[in-house]
């Protein structure tokens, strides 16, 4: 996640998250854990699984941080209070609900709640 110098791309999905949660005023709270990795230590380590036995390598961070760990900060920096993350994902559906009414309206106000693109992610992410 993110690169060398920490920077997300403003497409993917945690900056349209947090932007997306400064348009519904709220940030989503979880119970779970987030393993990120710099892509380029993932980049690193693939010669080195190359000839790995395992089809398939999820590659994690040895040291989990707590959602909360990370997103308390960004809900006090910003002043929004962090709610369960269903209730999250209901506010952002709705919006795509409210905002589809109009298609010229929804156009303009889709940089202001990106996290819309990624809606799928986001209720996945809810399983």
């Amino acid at each position: 996640s993110g690169s060398v110098n920490g920077a997300w791309k403003a497409s993917d999905w945690v900056p349209s998250l947090i932007r997306s949660s400064i348009y519904l005023k709220c940030l989503p709270d979880s119970n779970k854990t987030v393993s990120w990795m710099p892509a380029d230590l993932v980049a690193a380590s693939i010669p080195e699984m190359r000839n790995a036995s395992p089809p398939v390598l999820h590659l994690a961070s040895p040291i989990p941080v707590a959602w909360r760990t990370l997103f308390t900060p960004i809900s006090e920096i910003l002043g929004l209070p962090l709610v369960p993350y269903h209730t999250w994902l209901d506010s952002l559906e709705h919006s795509d609900i409210v905002e589809h009414r109009d298609r010229i309206k929804t156009d303009k106000l889709l940089p202001d709640n990106p996290a819309l693109l990624l809606l799928d992610f986001f209720r996945s992410a809810a399983r």
